[in-house]
């Protein structure tokens, strides 16, 4: 019997792949965008706030179209396969800012890097994340997945879509 669910275990996983487990920080290689947060300012930042910012600007279809179009113009190549983990700061009545970017199995050049940020600021249109009834500042989690250089699925965490 525990030969079975551990067989079982193993095969959830293989098929779920991502959208079913995060992967660890330790995994990837960070770049850091230092004009995000001010250097001496104290700042909360909420992992999970009880209601998740939303990106109002797009359904989950239109975003993956936009996502799908944003990867295959960054011309990754096609030799290369993995995942991108972006970690977006939700801002009270701001725009998004990418605190890091994080690349496992990808090397972003920096031209690229100033494309993807530059591409995912124009999303403008988000509802803030609430604590108690209060506006407050969010930290999302964009997963990209990408195979031969263009993206296959990905997957959000701590924010919604319209």
């Amino acid at each position: 019997m525990k030969y079975r669910f551990t067989l079982l275990m193993i095969l959830l996983n293989s098929v779920s792949g991502i959208s079913a487990q995060s992967i660890l920080d330790s995994e990837f290689s960070w770049v850091e965008n230092d004009n995000c947060i001010q250097k001496g300012t104290c700042t909360e930042i909420f992992v999970k706030a009880e209601k998740d910012p939303i990106i109002n600007q797009y359904s989950i279809n239109e975003f993956e179209i936009f996502l799908k179009k944003l990867v295959h113009d960054l011309e990754i190549g096609t030799s290369q396969n993995g995942v991108l983990k972006l970690k977006i700061l939700f801002g009270i009545n701001q725009g998004l800012c990418f605190y890091k970017i994080g690349c496992q199995g990808i090397v972003l050049n920096e031209e690229q890097q100033i494309k993807l940020q530059s591409r995912l600021k124009m999303i403008n249109e988000t509802i803030n994340g609430e604590q108690k009834n209060l506006s407050v500042i969010c930290l999302g989690i964009l997963y990209i997945t990408i195979s031969y250089g263009e993206m296959v699925q990905f997957r959000n965490v701590n924010f919604k879509l319209k």
